[in-house]
């Protein structure tokens, strides 16, 4: 029930966001980074707070989102910096209430070279956190 209330205001938080230019984007990269955008521009973002918190189901996880036609996505990556490697764990889809419509669980390694959002996202984290080597 918690999250499903967080959800209701976050929704909307990210949807503002993504509505700002690239600049206001760039102000906000304290709680939400851009890590990249599809094909037809919609950005992913990696919520820079909760990086390596455990997730109920999924472990110590990254989470990276993305507003598209009022649904939300949530992509569950785990980053090993010491190990160099990285896992897509699995997905989420909320609706425009911020309720689960949708939860798919994995475990895909995936490389970690290229410019995609579970990279980026892995680069953030291991230098943020100080790895060595990143």
């Amino acid at each position: 029930m918690y999250k499903m209330h967080y959800f209701k205001g976050f929704i909307p938080l990210i949807i503002s966001v993504l509505i700002f230019s690239d600049a206001a984007i760039a102000q906000n990269t304290e709680k939400y980074l851009n890590v990249g955008q599809d094909t037809v521009g919609d950005p992913f973002l990696l919520d820079t707070t909760t990086m390596g918190k455990i997730e109920r189901g999924f472990g110590s996880v990254l989470l990276v989102y993305q507003v598209k036609n009022g649904m939300m996505d949530e992509i569950l990556v785990r980053a090993s910096c010491t190990e160099t490697r990285l896992w897509i764990l699995g997905f989420r889809a909320y609706d425009q209430n911020g309720i689960k419509v949708d939860e798919y669980k994995e475990q895909r390694e995936v490389p970690i070279k290229g410019d995609n959002p579970a990279s980026k996202s892995m680069q953030y984290y291991c230098h943020a956190i100080g790895a060595r080597g990143w």
